[in-house]
């Protein structure tokens, strides 16, 4: 098996600022980083996980966006598949080793369900408790 030293990198795991060290593979240098995405999910250095949740959310609303574009007048079992398929896929993707904590990504990632739910069903009303009973309905 071949390796390419380009595209291999160095990521320490510290709580502190690590000494800097120089690492060499094939004869070249590896760059030191301070994140990269790893079978999807975007590690830090620091093991804070806000550029994944950013990263999640991002994709999320993308793709939300292509659907409200493209499904706006079908019926609301279609919009509702397509939601589950393809948004909320993304935002359940290997949750189970990045799981939010912190409030701030945990109403990031809910801002973008209560969007689908609101477009899925068609209600817009802002009375309190609609969005929950949307979201226990899909």
């Amino acid at each position: 098996m071949k390796f390419n030293p380009t595209k291999c990198f160095i990521m320490t795991l510290a709580s502190r600022k690590p000494p800097p060290n120089i690492y060499t593979f094939c004869g070249q240098q590896l760059k030191s980083v301070q994140s990269h995405c790893y079978l999807g999910v975007q590690l830090s250095n620091t093991l804070n996980w806000a550029a994944q949740c950013n990263s999640v959310a991002r994709k999320a609303q993308q793709t939300l966006g292509v659907i409200r574009r493209n499904l706006n007048k079908c019926p609301t079992h279609i919009k509702s598949i397509a939601y589950t398929t393809l948004v909320r896929s993304i935002l359940e993707y290997a949750s189970a080793s990045w799981d939010p904590h912190c409030l701030k990504h945990i109403k990031t990632l809910e801002r973008i369900q209560r969007q689908a739910a609101r477009f899925c069903t068609q209600n817009y009303s802002r009375e309190p408790g609609t969005v929950t009973q949307l979201l226990k309905d899909l």
